[in-house]
């Protein structure tokens, strides 16, 4: 990678993408995708790394279907079988039915961006470390 060919303002990202300690903040979802949208479009890594970040980027919605499938069959099982001895009003079946609905979308999105993050770590890491905003004896 031949980091040095562009101007600097454009080479990116001006901070490395990870904590120091408990106390600093990390980039969000959106800065971390946004980073990888970078990588892909305007970076001059290699074509192999660039097409490896594009098949990981189908990881953020198979996690969300995936979630939304295991929300539906659950909150409707909730929703069937709720009314154990006495039948309850419609609106407090609903309201305990989305409960498994909530849980599994927050899942799926959260699980969708951590496996996507953790298969595009290597390919960041490695541009930030021929960036200079990550050290390459310790990575951080």
């Amino acid at each position: 990678m031949n980091i040095n060919a562009r101007p600097t303002f454009l080479q990116k990202p001006l901070r490395p993408f990870y904590k120091k300690s408990a106390t600093e903040h990390e980039p969000t979802w959106r800065e971390r995708r946004e980073f990888v949208h970078f990588l892909i479009h305007e970076s001059n890594i290699s074509p192999q790394a660039k097409v490896y970040l594009k098949e990981c980027e189908d990881w953020v919605p198979r996690y969300q279907m995936r979630g939304l499938k295991y929300g539906i069959t659950v909150s409707s099982i909730v929703y069937l079988f709720f009314p154990v001895i006495r039948r309850q009003p419609f609106l407090r079946r609903f309201a305990f039915s989305m409960l498994p609905m909530y849980y599994f979308m927050n899942w799926g999105y959260v699980w969708g961006h951590e496996n996507y993050w953790r298969r595009v770590k290597e390919v960041s890491v490695t541009y930030e470390i021929f960036a200079g905003t990550r050290s390459k004896f310790t990575t951080k």
